[in-house]
C-alpha cells in the first residue's frame, strides 16, 4: 500500500520519536508496514541531523524529483 504524504510524515515522526527514547532500529522496523531497510535510512539521517531530516523529507520527495527531472529532461541543451 503506497503512503500519502501526510501518512509517511506521522511514520517518520514516531520513528524519530522511538529513536530519541532510545528504542533499537529492529524494533522501529517491526512497526506495521516498514522495512528494516527503511528504518536504516531514516535512522541514519537522524543520527546524522536530528529529527528535522525526516520532516525535510516529505519537501524533497519523489514528486519533487520526477518534476526535477522532466524540467532538466525538458531544458536539456542537445549535442548533435
Amino acid at each position: 500500500m503506497r503512503r500519502g504524504p501526510v501518512e509517511r510524515q506521522a511514520r517518520w515522526m514516531q520513528a524519530a520519536g522511538l529513536f530519541e527514547q532510545g528504542v533499537r532500529q529492529a524494533e522501529v522496523a517491526r512497526l506495521p508496514g516498514v522495512s528494516r531497510q527503511a528504518v536504516g535510512q531514516w535512522h541514519a539521517a537522524w543520527r546524522e541531523s536530528g529529527r528535522e531530516a525526516l520532516v525535510a523529507r516529505s519537501v524533497r520527495g519523489p514528486a519533487f524529483f520526477g518534476h526535477l527531472e522532466a524540467y532538466s529532461r525538458r531544458f536539456s541543451v542537445r549535442r548533435s
